[in-house]
């Protein structure tokens, strides 16, 4: 089953994880304890994957472009660029190649060529560059190959600060995580504790509980806010 978003995601493994632990424990201390470590850990995770797919899809984007280039350097046109880069490209490429060789063949208009090609390549990089296909189409594509090698330079930089940000960040990020869970974690394994299992189980201890979760759960959301880098939107993207 895929969930839509992130968020509900994170809180279906949290709700996961705590009904688990009921069954398991028969005890609601520990299982509200489990469901935010375990929807903390999941959102992080979860971010992070959804991090390096962007990060995957932009840099495949730039090297196809930088393939296309290296080929329309020999005065070849497009449609033969591309099938020279299919032969040429590295064997993570060849897929998402072979699949815009087939869309560059077809009979469909050129701008539906284009729209199904950004589908391929899903990200900035690609529609960037397949604008650039479709203005040299139409008013002539005699800069075409510095443009492409401008968007490629460009991209490579852009990539790599994006991707020094995010390392520098994972140390912040990680360490807020931690001090947002390690409170849920000692209460998890205090709640082993009749004694202590009965003190949070009454109507304080319960009071107790339902404040951690609030100031937990606006704590996840100032973390997720103050953690968002800037990013680059997809202007010429087209709906899936």
């Amino acid at each position: 089953m895929k969930l839509p978003n992130l968020a509900l995601q994170v809180a279906f493994i949290g709700l996961v994880a705590a009904g688990v632990a009921m069954l398991t424990t028969q005890n609601f201390t520990t299982s509200i304890s489990a469901g935010l470590i375990a929807a903390s850990a999941a959102h992080t995770a979860l971010a992070a994957r959804a991090r390096r797919a962007k990060v995957s899809a932009s840099t495949r984007a730039t090297q196809i472009a930088e393939l296309i280039a290296a080929q329309l350097t020999a005065g070849v046109t497009f449609v033969e660029a591309l099938q020279n880069a299919v032969f040429e490209a590295p064997v993570a490429l060849r897929a998402q190649l072979e699949r815009l060789q087939a869309i560059f063949e077809s009979d469909i208009d050129l701008e539906g060529k284009i729209d199904q090609a950004k589908r391929v390549l899903a990200s900035r990089e690609g529609d960037l560059l397949f604008e650039l296909i479709l203005v040299a189409a139409r008013v002539g594509d005699d800069e075409l190959v510095s443009a492409l090698a401008d968007l490629s330079a460009a991209s490579r930089r852009a990539q790599t600060l994006e991707r020094e940000l995010a390392a520098r960040q994972s140390w912040i990020l990680g360490t807020a995580r931690l001090g947002q869970t390690a409170p849920w974690l000692i209460v998890t394994l205090l709640s082993g504790r009749p004694e202590t299992a009965a003190a949070f189980q009454s109507p304080l201890g319960l009071a107790i509980l339902t404040l951690g979760l609030v100031l937990s759960l606006a704590a996840q959301k100032f973390i997720t806010a103050g953690s968002r880098l800037p990013q680059s939107g997809r202007v010429f993207g087209v709906s899936a």
